[in-house]
């Protein structure tokens, strides 16, 4: 099997922000199991791209590179950024996988 490039893209606010208190608390809601995957992933042999978007990233720019397969982890707030997103790589011809909170809410 060819190594996979694989997107992992931890959302941790839904949208641009620019606020003092999303630049000094969003990095602190970072999830540590998008992290672990991204290290199985590259134990595996695979390309792994780690994007946790805390809502200071330019996700345009980021996003713009081939991938096969997507892990998105989102927070509830976020859900829906999160299936926009995975949208936008299944018409791109990307496998998607989404998880997080929002999955068992």
């Amino acid at each position: 099997m060819r190594p996979l490039r694989v997107t992992i893209l931890d959302l941790v606010t839904k949208g641009p922000t620019n606020s003092l208190y999303a630049k000094v608390m969003n990095q602190n809601l970072a999830s540590i199991m998008p992290q672990v995957v991204g290290v199985w992933c590259e134990e595996l042999g695979h390309q792994v791209r780690f994007i946790c978007y805390t809502g200071r990233e330019d996700l345009h720019r980021e996003l713009l590179e081939e991938t096969d397969l997507v892990f998105i982890g989102a927070f509830t707030r976020s859900a829906l950024t999160a299936y926009a997103l995975s949208h936008l790589f299944r018409a791109r011809g990307a496998v998607t996988v989404l998880g997080g909170p929002h999955a068992r809410s």
